[in-house]
């Protein structure tokens, strides 16, 4: 069923983000299968083993689809999760550069610049280049 997403990001605190996600179905004729109250949520913990080794934990959450078990959402999340690991898992260099050109040639996205400005402001050294 074709939905309208729209996305808010929050990070609390380094390395504790959370994002929401609104959902909207698209379809007139079924808009009444859910509300404009829906929401998905993500909340991102990492606790650092080293400075370039971390344990990341993900807890998520949904305001409806009563009837979806855990194991319906589990198979999902794990293939989004999978991909998000491989990206991080591979970035060079290891440790955050909060001068962007200390990054490769990767093109960074807004909200990636907005955390390494936030970092710098922070002072944050640990972890970083």
């Amino acid at each position: 069923m074709p939905v309208r997403a729209g996305y808010s990001y929050r990070a609390f605190r380094p390395l504790v983000a959370y994002f929401s996600k609104r959902l909207e179905i698209a379809d007139p004729a079924r808009a009444s299968l859910g509300s404009p109250e829906d929401r998905f949520t993500t909340l991102f913990t990492v606790q650092p083993v080293d400075e370039v080794n971390c344990i990341a934990r993900v807890l998520f959450a949904i305001n409806f689809a009563p009837h979806l078990t855990e194991a319906d959402m589990l198979p999902r999340q794990d293939v989004v999760y999978t991909q998000d690991s491989e990206i991080v898992e591979t970035q060079r260099p290891e440790r955050i550069p909060t001068d962007l050109r200390d990054e490769m040639h990767h093109r960074t996205d807004r909200l990636g610049v907005e955390y390494r400005r936030w970092l710098r402001e922070l002072g944050i050294t640990y972890g970083t280049l």
